[in-house]
């Protein structure tokens, strides 16, 4: 991990097909919320760096440190990666 690692591991979406769009988007403007990324960041919860500034966290979750970061890979690799992927562990 010297050279850094893949950081941005966490992603919300809602699906095309959700039947409950505006219930999904309540749940992931709570969960982008400071007071949520607080509690998440927080040391002794879970510990994980936010994607907020840390401005906006209280707590030990101020002072958590993002890892050094790569670059994402390109979208375009997603078909080969899933090869991969499926030749390695089945489907």
């Amino acid at each position: 991990m010297e050279s850094g690692a893949l950081s941005n591991i966490h992603f919300l979406a809602i699906p095309w097909n959700a039947n409950a769009k505006e219930g999904a988007l309540v749940a992931i403007n709570f969960l982008l919320s400071p007071e949520a990324q607080s509690r998440k960041g927080d040391i002794n919860i879970w510990g994980d760096p936010s994607v907020l500034n840390k401005q906006y966290l209280k707590g030990s979750a101020a002072k958590t440190q993002q890892f050094k970061s790569v670059a994402e890979p390109h979208p375009s690799w997603q078909s080969a990666l899933e090869q991969e992927w499926l030749k390695r562990y089945g489907s």
